[in-house]
């Protein structure tokens, strides 16, 4: 009884148009740019390519990179490090996350970001000695930049140092994912359906 008296009392001080307060800090930070990829179907230059060697190594292509499908391939074979693709944005964006999908077998395990105003010079924005399944999501305090470059300097067969599916920049980093924030939002959405509007 005391419980549902909590509730009568709260939900009569709700406004029909608006979203409580409540509510809102539940929902916390969620993104409307997180769709954003600054990167799809941009041009790219990569200091070499391989063609060759299988299914997704017959499309290697600098295109290959932002295309925006994950059956093709940038490849490089027998070069040395390190390698690199550079993405040309086409002007300056707010960029504050890149995220990496690589061909397993093949994934660096040494690689940089860096970034580079339309009139600056690049500067590295993130170095990691690390090997991740999937996709590597790599972020950052975001700052513009017109063109995005990842360096492969070192991998898991040296022989191949670079086997990079697709690439995406986006404005800033995707919010944590946790069981509690999950449960946090849906409390919230839930709320927002029960009171309509």
């Amino acid at each position: 009884t005391r419980q549902a008296a909590v509730w009568r009392a709260w939900v009569a001080g709700v406004e029909v148009d608006r979203v409580p307060l409540d509510l809102l800090i539940l929902l916390g930070d969620l993104p409307d740019d997180e769709e954003i990829n600054h990167a799809a179907n941009r041009p790219v230059e990569v200091t070499s390519r391989y063609v060759g060697g299988g299914p997704l190594a017959q499309t290697s292509d600098a295109k290959s990179i932002t295309d925006g499908s994950l059956k093709t391939m940038w490849m490089t074979k027998n070069v040395p490090f390190p390698q690199s693709c550079t993405i040309d944005l086409g002007e300056n964006r707010s960029v504050g996350c890149v995220i990496i999908h690589e061909h397993g077998p093949f994934a660096m395990t040494e690689f940089s970001v860096d970034l580079r105003e339309a009139d600056g010079e690049f500067v590295e924005v993130a170095h990691l000695k690390q090997v991740t399944e999937g996709a590597r999501v790599v972020g950052f305090e975001p700052r513009p930049a017109r063109f995005v470059r990842v360096n492969s300097l070192n991998s898991r067969k040296p022989k191949y140092p670079t086997a990079i599916l697709q690439i995406e920049v986006r404005p800033r980093r995707p919010p944590e994912e946790s069981p509690e924030r999950e449960h946090e939002i849906e409390r919230a959405v839930r709320a927002m359906g029960a009171l309509g509007g």
